[in-house]
Order: structure tokens, then C-alpha cells, then sequence
């Protein structure tokens, strides 16, 4: 997965995920606790202990396995009930202690030795207290029968609305890495007029004004950069037609000692100038005072010969 924004979005996804499977899981931790035995989802299981504490008490334990058989038939679940100290009361005599002695400290716990998910209360009756506990092969909880029972229509809209909200996001952080991009494939290709030109005051931003920055600066180098390979053929092209012009007087006057003066001097002069331009490349230029009338006078001494 090499895209950026690919990852973004995964990985907002996965973050929302675990949020929401860790607000399950705790719920359920929540709710099966033992001072939560009002939760909702225990009321059915009191409802269904107090029609078996009901039956014990009216009818003993022949009645009591008649309402555990019922429930049994109509829930597909196996009911037990027990007294305090967790002996069967269906006329068993089975010793139902360990599950009390769990079910103090959780009403919703695992049996792995049975492969069975236990459900428990503690009923209050007449004659006194009793545990209810309802029984179910752990597979009938998996994951997928979960899904399947909970997953509804408004849950699917607030994952579409998770989706949406992370993809927005992740387009959002991604976007001015884009323009970016594009703007450094352009400035590569030689358009020195790529911007990114970005509003933004967060950090990418800052990473957009501050490429801006240097294109600006690029922009610059190779302007002046160009302005002086003009200036520079400008300043080799005289010195070069006055010697031109100075060798063919060498050649077709009776003196060419003044011409071969000339000749010369326009080579010391394309010396000069290859030095300076040298020096240009090996450190920052200093400004420095010229002699105007100096100058001038130069100019035209070199013009004399072309002017002849």
C-alpha cells in the first residue's frame, strides 16, 4: 500500500473500528459485572428465574422441571435453578456451586470444561434467595450469528457515515500533497512559474508557501543566469570584431605596428574579461566605485578603430 491517502483512510477506518469493538467488548464487561444486574439485557433473565422461583415455591421440584422443560422447548436454552449455596433444586441434587461462586463476580461467563456460555441471576423469593442460570453451546454466539442479529439498517448508515467522514478527511489531508506534486513535476520540467499558491495555515501549508519560496528563488537564479550568458556574448562579441578588425589592418597597412598594438590589446582585454567571469563563479560579486569619465574615455579609444 504505497498511496498516502490509501493509508489514511485505512487507518482511520481501523482506528474507528476498534473504537467501536472496544465499546462493545467493555459494555458487555460493563453489563455483565455483578452490580449490574439490572442491566437490560439480564431483565429477561430475571423475568424468566422469577416464573421458576415461582413454580419451586408452589409446587416443588416437579413443577420446577416442568418450567424448565417449557423454557427449555420455547428459548432453546437449559435452565437450572439452584439454591444459595448452588445445590439443584429440580430434584438432581447436582452441586452447582462453582457456577454461584462465578456468577457472584459475573452474570455472563464461559464454561469451557461444557463448552457452554452460562447466563445468571440471583432471584429473591418467599422461602428465600436462589441462583437461575440459563445455559447455551458457546458456538450459537459466534461472531458471524452476532453479526447477523445485531447488524441493522441505521448501523449500516452510521458506517457509511464513518466511511464517509474518513475518506473527507483523508482527501483533505492528501489534496495539497497532490497539488504539490504536480506543481514540483512542472517546475522539474522547466516551468518556472509553478505555484502551489496554498491557503491553508496548518502545516502542509507551510511545506506549500515554503516550496513556493524556492521556486521563486529558482525562478530568479535562472533569469540572472540567462541575463548574463546575454551579457557575457555582448561583452566577447566587441573585443572580438575590433580584433577582427584590427588584424585585417595589420595585413593591408604599411605600419602594422599600431594595428598589432590593437590586436594587443583587444586579447588582454577577452583575458579580462574570461578572468572576471571566473572569479563570478567562485564568489559573491562586490560592488566598488567606477570613474565615469574614465570609462568613457575607454569607450571611445576602443571605438576609434571601428569608427575608422
Amino acid at each position: 500500500m504505497k498511496s498516502l491517502f490509501a493509508r489514511i483512510l485505512v487507518w482511520f477506518l481501523a482506528t474507528a473500528a476498534v473504537a467501536v469493538v472496544g465499546f462493545v467488548i467493555v459494555s458487555a464487561i460493563v453489563a455483565s459485572a455483578g452490580g449490574r444486574a439490572h442491566a437490560p439485557v439480564l431483565r429477561p433473565l430475571r423475568f424468566l428465574g422469577g416464573e421458576a422461583v415461582h413454580a419451586y415455591e408452589e409446587g416443588g421440584s416437579v413443577a420446577l422441571a416442568d418450567a424448565l422443560a417449557r423454557i427449555d422447548t420455547a428459548y432453546d436454552f437449559e435452565g437450572r435453578l439452584t439454591d444459595s449455596d448452588g445445590r439443584s433444586l429440580s430434584g438432581t441434587g447436582e452441586d452447582y456451586s462453582l457456577l454461584v461462586g462465578r456468577a457472584r463476580s459475573r452474570r455472563v461467563f464461559a464454561d469451557t470444561a461444557r463448552g457452554l456460555l452460562v447466563f445468571s441471576v440471583p432471584i429473591q423469593g418467599r422461602r428465600g434467595s436462589y441462583w437461575f442460570f440459563l445455559e447455551a453451546p458457546i458456538e450459537r454466539f459466534g461472531f458471524w450469528f452476532r453479526v447477523r442479529q445485531t447488524v441493522t439498517l441505521p448501523h449500516l448508515w452510521v458506517l457509511a457515515c464513518v466511511i464517509l467522514l474518513s475518506y473527507a478527511l483523508a482527501r483533505h489531508l492528501t489534496k495539497p500533497v497532490l497539488k504539490l506534486r504536480a506543481a514540483a513535476e512542472r517546475l522539474g520540467q522547466g516551468d518556472f512559474s509553478a505555484r502551489v499558491r496554498s491557503t491553508r495555515q496548518d502545516e502542509l501549508g507551510e511545506l506549500a508557501r515554503t516550496f513556493d519560496g524556492m521556486a521563486e528563488r529558482i525562478e530568479h537564479a535562472v533569469t540572472a543566469q540567462r541575463q548574463l550568458l546575454q551579457d557575457v556574448s555582448h561583452e566577447l562579441r566587441s573585443p572580438l570584431s575590433r580584433l577582427g578588425v584590427a588584424v585585417e589592418l595589420a595585413r593591408s597597412s604599411p605600419n602594422p605596428s599600431e594595428a598589432l598594438d590593437r590586436v594587443n590589446r583587444e586579447a588582454e582585454r577577452l583575458n579580462d574579461l574570461v578572468t572576471e567571469l571566473l572569479s563570478m563563479t567562485r564568489e559573491e560579486p562586490r560592488l566598488s566605485p567606477v570613474n565615469l569619465a574614465a570609462l568613457l574615455a575607454e569607450v571611445v579609444d576602443e571605438a576609434q578603430i571601428e569608427a575608422g
